[in-house]
């Protein structure tokens, strides 16, 4: 049998629970690395790269953090435990304390697993961590309630938050290095019944990332996409609700526009992603500084190029429409579940349709579908869930945490503003040519497959 210092010297991970013996590996084994673990382990051995490897870890990451839980158990007395408090608070990164090696054990899963999101809710009688991946909230750990206090108040510190103050709900960010790359996370603290929730939102910092082709978008709404940003001035909204992927769409128009000789400009809530040679503003209610305020700030910064991260209020929206017909690009997001109903929610906000008609380029709805495990994909396919308009449990395997999805496709439908529908935007917006590719997409991902029908049922009933 080979042995744990052999397999580290190797670069693997070997797991004798799965049938076959399966060997995780960063990246592909050259043939005289699998003839040897082949004669050692069996002919029947398989081998598997990158994504299995990170799988494994996280499966260790989860026995860290219940040996972590366990050693609360070594302070006697919760005096001792909260003495014990206030050297975490202190303490260097490294620091060894169960709260440090509990706090850098969730950023380190969490991160290396492409969660979007860490909550961390304290009940009467634990302390609950919670993780989301691909939109679904997935359980992570039940802790010994003892270090929720510990815990909050070391992520509150790195926040810049008040950890005193456990009365009010703060908000803040910090940033962590993560295989050598910079990760901005942003925190959220809110008191609740038990104590002090706090929600982690992780953002991927690399800019590079945010293409049109990484977005996974189709060749039609990418070609209609650069066609409208060609445009030297106009109005371009994204809608959807929260989640369904509007951010990564606006940025990697952003990234586009780059190294044109444009003065790109933002107005957002948050900031989400840094970008070289783009002016990004943050809004801040504190100082009456929002929406509206900031975008007439950057009308008076030369702009070429605005970003309004989302159009909330009557004021904001006419001054982005004034904007788009005075010579500027403006780019921005309104929550709608169509096309069709962003228009209607523009002039719910007494934007003048003929003014609306005039600027306006194009308008890109999307969501995001839940595509099968690429390890247990087939058993979902064969499982009633497949077929069936209802939402259904799918058997799942350990890589998908026994959900039977893994990662989320954009679909998405798109209208473009012409000579012959501006006429329309003034009158009768419900006959604008309105085709709902969006369903017509997912039904397509159905056919292949990929995702159950249910999926596809859910966009038909927007």
């Amino acid at each position: 049998m080979i042995d744990k210092e052999r397999a580290d010297l190797l670069g693997v991970h070997i797991d004798f629970n799965i049938d076959p013996v399966t060997v995780f590996s960063a990246e592909d084994l050259d043939s005289a690395t699998k003839s040897e673990l082949r004669y050692i382990l069996g002919d029947k051995t398989s081998f598997e790269v990158a994504d299995q490897a990170e799988h494994q870890n996280f499966i260790n990451a989860k026995e860290q953090t219940k040996s972590i839980n366990l050693q609360i158990d070594q302070f006697v007395t919760d005096e001792e435990f909260q003495r014990s408090a206030k050297i975490a608070l202190n303490a260097a990164p490294d620091a060894d304390t169960p709260a440090i090696r509990l706090f850098n054990n969730l950023i380190s899963v969490a991160i290396a697993r492409g969660a979007s999101d860490i909550h961390i809710d304290p009940t009467s009688q634990s302390l609950l961590i919670k993780m989301r991946f691909d939109g679904i909230l997935m359980n992570y750990a039940e802790l010994d309630k003892r270090i929720s206090k510990m815990l909050a108040a070391r992520i509150k510190l790195l926040s810049g938050m008040d950890i005193t103050e456990r009365r009010k709900p703060q908000d803040g960010r910090f940033t962590v290095i993560h295989k050598g790359k910079s990760v901005d996370i942003r925190s959220a603290s809110m008191p609740v019944q038990a104590g002090e929730r706090i929600a982690l939102r992780i953002f991927n910092q690399d800019p590079n990332v945010f293409t049109l082709e990484n977005t996974g978008l189709s060749e039609g709404h990418i070609k209609a996409l650069r066609k409208v940003i060609l445009k030297q001035n106009g109005l371009i909204m994204v809608c959807g609700p929260t989640g369904s992927g509007k951010t990564t769409t606006i940025y990697s128009l952003l990234n586009e526009l780059k190294g044109r000789g444009l003065n790109v400009m933002t107005i957002e809530d948050p900031v989400e992603i840094d970008f070289d040679d783009i002016v990004q503003t943050q809004v801040d209610e504190t100082v009456a500084f929002d929406f509206a305020n900031g975008l007439k700030s950057l009308m008076r910064n030369d702009p070429d190029v605005i970003l309004v991260g989302e159009i909330r209020d009557e004021e904001t929206a006419q001054i982005a429409v004034r904007a788009a017909m005075t010579g500027h690009l403006v780019i921005t997001t309104v929550h709608a579940n169509n096309p069709i109903g962003s228009l209607k929610r523009l002039l719910n906000l007494n934007v003048d349709a003929t003014l609306l008609s005039d600027c306006l380029l194009g308008v890109f709805s999307q969501r995001l579908v839940r595509l099968y495990c690429e390890k247990c994909g087939s058993q979902s396919v064969m499982s009633a869930a497949h077929t069936s308009k209802a939402q259904a449990t799918l058997k799942g395997c350990d890589h998908c945490f026994n959900t039977g999805f893994q990662s989320r496709k954009p679909v998405m439908s798109h209208i473009l503003i012409d000579t012959s529908n501006k006429r329309l935007l003034e009158g009768a917006i419900s006959d604008l040519d309105f085709q709902d590719s969006m369903t017509d997409e997912a039904q397509t991902l159905h056919q292949q497959n990929r995702i159950p029908l249910s999926e596809v049922i859910k966009l038909e009933s927007l």
